[in-house]
């Protein structure tokens, strides 16, 4: 897998349905693998390629995701390959030179914890 040596380098991109009284509702995190800093990009009632995209998108603008502009950096997103969500990701992506990798067991692997700890926190 990859190995990072900074923030930045690798961002874990995942979405988590919680049900509330009106109906389920999709949180959309980022984690990154070096600090484990996360962000949260919004709350959504569905999830489809375009809201992953614009919510990758969100991260991508958020003031306290810095990277340097010219290092390469990756988002891993836990879903099967899929060249609709491939190339909705990639338009928002590239421009900042990031790369797309999918793999679930890393993604859930890298989110649950934090996952696990909002849940912990809401159900109190």
């Amino acid at each position: 897998m990859i190995k990072t040596n900074k923030p930045f380098e690798l961002i874990y991109f995942s979405v988590f349905p919680t049900q509330t009284v009106e109906g389920m509702i999709y949180t959309y995190i980022a984690v990154d693998d070096y600090s484990t800093f996360t962000f949260v990009t919004g709350i959504e009632h569905d999830v489809t390629p375009e809201l992953l995209s614009k919510h990758i998108d969100i991260l991508m603008h958020h003031k306290d995701f810095k990277k340097p502009t010219k290092s390469k950096f990756t988002i891993m997103i836990p879903y099967d390959q899929d060249v609709n969500i491939e190339s909705k990701v990639l338009d928002v992506i590239k421009p900042f030179n990031g790369e797309l990798v999918f793999n679930q067991k890393e993604v859930v692997k890298n989110t649950l914890p934090i996952i696990n700890a909002f849940n912990a926190f809401k159900n109190k």
